[in-house]
């Protein structure tokens, strides 16, 4: 099992203190990734270019991705594999039975932490790897402070990247992502 809380302690070492929640919808996807037939593996990229100072912690939104189907499940699984160098990866469901907790697992989806309603933490053996919530989650947040282990990550909702939309999406939500931390 991978040890999270050190992973946590070098990410917030290195001053990266963005955590953004992604939340794809394909009209307001870039231009830079509709123009994939698979466009969400290609996001996650722009994502990571524009971000990879900053960013620490990732929040991918379950419901969005399952909604492109079976290309959308495949992306998930990417991404969760392109940023988990470099940045904590978590699944957003919330998720609400116990057997939910598989997706954990490295056959399986592998992310650092899933969120989980608060009546879910009762039936588990509680662990890091876990993130209490509501029963919304995080979709429809905007800005808070997400707090993991020793560290404190500023959460930035997904109209955040909605307003980086331009002809150049990397450089726009580099800049959107450092007026959000205030640097």
């Amino acid at each position: 099992m991978r040890d999270i809380g050190a992973k946590i302690h070098s990410i917030a070492a290195q001053g990266k203190h963005l955590a953004l929640y992604v939340s794809p919808r394909f009209d307001f996807l870039p231009i830079e990734a509709q123009r994939y037939d698979e466009p969400l593996l290609p996001y996650g990229r722009l994502i990571l270019d524009a971000t990879e100072p900053y960013l620490g912690a990732i929040v991918f939104d379950l419901a969005a991705y399952a909604q492109f189907g079976a290309a959308g499940t495949v992306a998930l699984e990417r991404s969760i594999r392109l940023f988990s160098e470099t940045t904590l990866t978590i699944i957003d469901g919330p998720l609400v039975d116990p057997a939910y907790a598989a997706v954990l697992d490295d056959l399986s989806f592998g992310p650092d932490a899933i969120t989980i309603t608060g009546d879910l933490w009762d039936t588990l053996v509680p662990n890091a790897r876990m993130i209490v919530t509501t029963g919304r989650g995080f979709r429809g947040v905007e800005r808070c402070d997400l707090n993991i282990g020793d560290a404190t990550f500023k959460l930035a909702g997904s109209a955040l990247l909605e307003a980086a939309r331009s002809l150049d999406f990397r450089e726009s939500l580099g800049t959107a992502a450092a007026a959000f931390l205030g640097r």
